[in-house]
């Protein structure tokens, strides 16, 4: 339950620092006015934008996997060589 608490602070904290909000009440002369509320959330985008891929259009390419074995008992042959028979 601590580690949940962490988390949640460390995003609300991640969310109220990379984000700037300001807010603005104009009044005219008759007393009715406006109220404005500007939210920049561009240092939050930002943040968003390091995990993404440089281009979306960009084609993954795909790579094989291939082991082999034999090279791999060829280079530990004397670890292997130590072992029980049992195993």
């Amino acid at each position: 339950m601590n580690k949940k608490n962490y988390l949640s602070l460390v995003v609300l904290l991640v969310l109220l620092v990379s984000c700037s909000m300001q807010e603005r009440i104009v009044f005219n002369e008759d007393m009715g006015g406006r109220y404005e509320s500007v939210v920049d959330l561009s240092q939050l985008m930002a943040l968003g934008a390091q995990g993404r891929p440089a281009s979306v259009d960009k084609k993954k390419e795909k790579m094989d996997t291939l082991v082999v074995f034999n090279d791999f008992l060829e280079t530990y042959k004397d670890s292997i060589a130590t072992l029980p028979a049992a195993k």
